[in-house]
């Protein structure tokens, strides 16, 4: 993984995760992941909600003490409260939605759930268990859902890919460090294969709509 930084601003590495479902869907994170997924380089978690125990969540919390956690529909531990967040750095905002109480995951429908999403430059949504991701032209804005890391059944019970995101963020040389381009990168397992492919996208594209 490759990013850049000025020396004023901490180069961030944040993981996007969610829809574990354990124990009642999946049994564990796969065990690729959990040697992927060790404390030290990870500055940031955003998790889209379904850990559904407080083990994970605290093993989460191992990783980096900077978590931002929204409350799915098999979360009923008080630990995770919030189906909606957000998250500012860099000059960014990011928007996180536990999907629980989408309308539909219509892009339209995700953009209304709240107000504050129109100063987000990122939505990071969960609950389908298959990770997309999408650039809104008309609304200039990215949507990422990170898919189940576990690759716990959809609703109709039909198995999914293990998967998760690495966002890394460059940033510029100003006095003032703003995040300039998102280097994204997904990690799924194929059949106990681990592929990792890439996306970037730069922050100069992600503005309010209609302006």
């Amino acid at each position: 993984m490759n990013y850049t930084s000025s020396t004023a601003f901490e180069p961030e590495i944040i993981l996007v995760i969610g829809d574990f479902w354990i124990p009642d869907k999946a049994a564990d994170v796969p065990k690729k992941f959990y040697e992927l997924l060790r404390p030290g380089r990870i500055t940031k978690i955003i998790c889209t909600g379904n850990l559904q125990n407080e083990e994970t969540y605290d093993w989460l919390r191992t990783i980096t003490t900077e978590l931002i956690v929204t409350k799915g529909e098999g979360d009923k531990f008080p630990k995770v409260v919030d189906e909606f967040k957000t998250i500012s750095f860099g000059g960014i905002k990011i928007g996180v939605i536990s999907g629980t109480s989408l309308s539909s995951f219509k892009n339209e429908d995700i953009f209304n759930y709240n107000d504050e999403l129109k100063d987000c430059i990122l939505v990071v949504y969960g609950r389908t268990h298959y990770s997309t991701f999408e650039y809104d032209k008309k609304e200039r804005k990215l949507l990422l859902n990170p898919g189940s890391c576990t690759g716990a059944p959809d609703k109709e019970g039909n198995p999914t890919t293990p998967t998760f995101w690495l966002i890394c963020p460059a940033v510029n040389d100003e006095e003032v460090p703003k995040v300039t381009l998102l280097n994204c990168y997904k990690y799924e397992l194929n059949d106990d294969e681990l592929k990792v492919s890439k996306q970037i996208a730069f922050t100069e594209h992600f503005k309010q709509a209609g302006k």
